[in-house]
């Protein structure tokens, strides 16, 4: 008797790990959201020195230019409160 409910909860929660849920998409799309957002902000800067400047000048210019970059949803979020 308690092997069958066993292999039940077993074959549940096979199903349950392999089925896509709403909190996976949930978090997936945040991140995409996150990573483009990352992108629009470095656009700028990688435009401005693509072929402008040495292959190291061009690194050293983005890793200035990522924390700034990481952080916009801060700046979204204060920008939101201080109109309301």
């Amino acid at each position: 008797m308690f092997a069958g409910n066993f292999e039940r909860y077993r074959a549940l929660h096979r199903r349950r790990i392999w089925e896509p849920s709403a909190m996976r998409g949930l978090i997936a799309l945040v991140v995409i959201i996150y990573l483009v957002g990352v992108g629009v902000v470095l656009a700028p800067a990688i435009e401005a020195k693509w072929n402008t400047v040495p292959a190291s000048d061009f690194a050293a210019s983005l890793g200035q230019a990522l924390p700034y970059a990481l952080a916009w949803p801060a700046r979204v979020y204060r920008s939101v409160i201080d109109r309301g």
